[in-house]
């Protein structure tokens, strides 16, 4: 049996992935979060509309963008799906996009261990 991500990372890397919820249902995560988390270093519009172009997200499907207020002017926000925040962690060719595939390996394992009980 393949071992797991020690459960503390786990945890931690679960965290990172999880959706924001309003009314019991899954909206969205911001991607900003996870290129900090991936730790990519290229800036972050740059990199979004990069990944936007090659994998052939659709805005209103994959995500929406909002314009915040910041102090220095205003800040566009990629809201996107999961899905999308999945693909986008197990694309990277980081460290941490490795441990997001493992994680990810991890959750499948688990849900197919539950599933033969």
């Amino acid at each position: 049996m393949k071992k797991h991500l020690p459960a503390r990372q786990f945890r931690e890397t679960k965290k990172t992935f999880q959706a924001s919820k309003q009314n019991g249902f899954v909206t969205s995560v911001n991607a900003r979060i996870i290129h900090g988390w991936l730790d990519v270093k290229t800036p972050f519009h740059k990199w979004i509309q990069r990944r936007i172009e090659k994998y052939g997200f659709d805005e209103h499907i994959d995500y929406c963008l909002t314009v915040d207020k910041i102090v220095r002017g205003e800040e566009i926000n990629y809201h996107c799906t999961p899905d999308m925040i999945k693909q986008l962690s197990m694309i990277e060719s980081s460290e941490m996009g490795r441990l997001a595939r493992l994680y990810f390996i991890d959750c499948e394992t688990i849900a197919i261990e539950k599933q033969a009980q």
